[in-house]
């Protein structure tokens, strides 16, 4: 899931995504055989196991990762709270118009948006003044009142705290580069995605730029638009605008919707037919199969329920074949 997907995190920007440093795993593959897979034993294999997913390839049994010092870092917290859902979108969009600079700096973050609130939980190596400046000043000067700092002791929060719904949901979510948050069609796209229902979000997470851009879109099998990605966004609520607003770009598949339209190229992009190639030469019996992953085209359910192969392959297929596991089909 996390390492084998891409998987970010509070220092994704300073060490690159979890796919950039794992150095080897050890899986079974369908053949039943214990395998090694690093940059010199099974090269293929674990290119495509840096990003391709889990469940697709083999079982990892186990991965040796690089591991990094234990950082110091700022954690600032801070709210944005608006009368109606409009008044929320001007100081939402300009927020995210700043942060590829902000990131650019060593800022690194989580947040969530209600219909008229905006939480937000950020890291960084630096000073807390220099990062928040421009944000800031802005702030004042367009409003009357603002939350003072507070300086904070003891263990923090990584992530913003928000409801979370069980079940199933729509929702999907988009990478979006630096010209994407920063394009004038920005707010009407955060306004278009934005859920409106009562207790349904978007969620953001401020973990691009930095290590993730410095990683050839081909040194590993995630979408080579991580590599020019500042902000993955995922909303209750279907993000066509932002698709619309990003051609080009990707989505990260343990944020977006199982049903995405175009899914080997929304989850892969020009990754995808490398990884096929994987997987045909490792998996050619398709034994582990996940929709949407890698070569799911060739499967399909049948009548009783039951995952078989497909009469037809569709390699350009629209939408993500089905699946016997009744939590994600329909």
């Amino acid at each position: 899931g996390w390492t084998q997907c891409g998987g970010h995190g509070p220092m994704t920007s300073a060490y690159g995504l979890g796919s950039d440093n794992v150095l080897e795993f050890q899986v079974v593959t369908a053949d039943g055989e214990l395998k090694i897979a690093n940059a010199v034993a099974n090269p293929d294999l674990f290119w495509a196991l840096r990003g391709g997913c889990g469940g697709t390839f083999g079982i990892v049994t186990q991965a040796t990762v690089r591991a990094f010092p234990s950082p110091k870092f700022t954690v600032t917290k801070f709210a944005l709270n608006a009368s109606t859902p409009e008044q929320l979108i001007e100081p939402m969009a300009y927020l995210h118009a700043q942060m590829p600079d902000l990131s650019d700096k060593g800022v690194q973050g989580y947040y969530v948006a209600f219909p008229k609130q905006f939480i937000g939980t950020f890291h960084t190596h630096m000073k807390r003044g220099i990062i928040g400046e421009p944000v800031l000043d802005w702030w004042t000067g367009k409003y009357r009142a603002r939350n003072a700092h507070v300086r904070r002791h003891g263990p923090g929060e990584s992530a913003a705290k928000g409801s979370q719904s069980m079940g199933k949901q729509p929702g999907d979510g988009r990478l979006l580069s630096k010209e994407n948050l920063q394009s004038p069609k920005f707010a009407a796209a955060l306004k278009e995605a934005m859920p409106s229902a009562p207790g349904k979000m978007m969620r953001g997470a401020m973990v691009g730029g930095g290590e993730v851009m410095k990683r050839s879109p081909t040194e590993t099998s995630v979408h080579p638009s991580w590599r020019k990605t500042y902000v993955s966004i995922w909303s209750d609520k279907d993000v066509n605008a932002f698709i619309d607003l990003s051609p080009g770009m990707g989505a990260y598949i343990n944020e977006a919707s199982y049903n995405a339209t175009n899914w080997q190229e929304t989850f892969w992009g020009s990754n995808y037919a490398k990884l096929s190639e994987v997987k045909a030469k490792v998996d050619p019996d398709m034994l582990f199969f996940v929709s949407p992953g890698i070569n799911a085209e060739m499967m399909t359910v049948n009548e009783k329920g039951a995952v078989c192969r497909a009469a037809s392959v569709n390699k350009n297929s629209k939408y993500p074949p089905p699946s016997d596991n009744a939590n994600v089909s329909g």
